[in-house]
């Protein structure tokens, strides 16, 4: 079974909820700081050979770290978060989803980390005392670039819809000049009307 490497950058944008792009305990520089603009890089190792999860048309292989009979083997063997030139390894925790399309690794409910384009579309959170929010550190990754096996994987785009195109567009451009045209006239104000 050949390691496979998979490196994920981007920079850490701002978030709502409990996921608030702070550094609380300095792990990756001084204590309270926002990571919010700081580029990051994520190093992941780890295999795609799947057990009970299929590869498949997920683009990803999913397990757990202890063998559960009809669960999957984690496929990531580690994982190490850099920004601000500080370094987290969160190794490669009690479940992990490793493939082109999806890498994560939980190590506990306080503490984990995924990026890729289908697997929680990238975050992270890092809690040293406890597993509730506030985090210790935690940020929302955005503008992701994976490299998956030395591949570039490209981004997650929409399919088009169907209808979607020039007749899409001209159909709501006349619409549009249709609900002008009417719109006027609409909301015309009349003034001494009787019956």
């Amino acid at each position: 079974m050949a390691t496979i490497t998979a490196v994920v950058t981007g920079i850490i944008v701002s978030s709502p909820f409990t996921v608030d792009g702070i550094d609380h305990a300095g792990i990756f520089g001084s204590a309270g700081a926002s990571l919010i603009g700081d580029a990051f890089t994520v190093n992941y190792t780890g295999t795609i050979t799947c057990d009970a999860i299929s590869f498949g048309s997920q683009g990803y292989c999913a397990g757990y770290s202890t063998p559960d009979p009809g669960q999957g083997l984690n496929p990531v063997q580690d994982a190490v978060l850099t920004i601000n030139g500080h370094s987290y390894d969160f190794g490669n925790g009690v479940y992990g989803v490793f493939g082109p399309e999806g890498q994560d690794v939980t190590v506990s409910p306080g503490t984990a980390i995924s990026t890729g384009n289908t697997y929680n579309l990238g975050e992270f959170f890092i809690a040293l005392s406890n597993s509730a929010p506030p985090y210790s550190a935690s940020g929302r990754f955005g503008f992701e670039t994976v490299v998956f096996n030395g591949v570039p994987v490209p981004p997650n785009v929409p399919a088009p819809i169907v209808g979607s195109g020039l007749p899409a567009f001209a159909l709501v451009l006349a619409a549009i000049v249709l609900i002008l045209r009417i719109a006027p006239n609409s909301c015309a104000v009349r003034h001494n009307v009787h019956p």
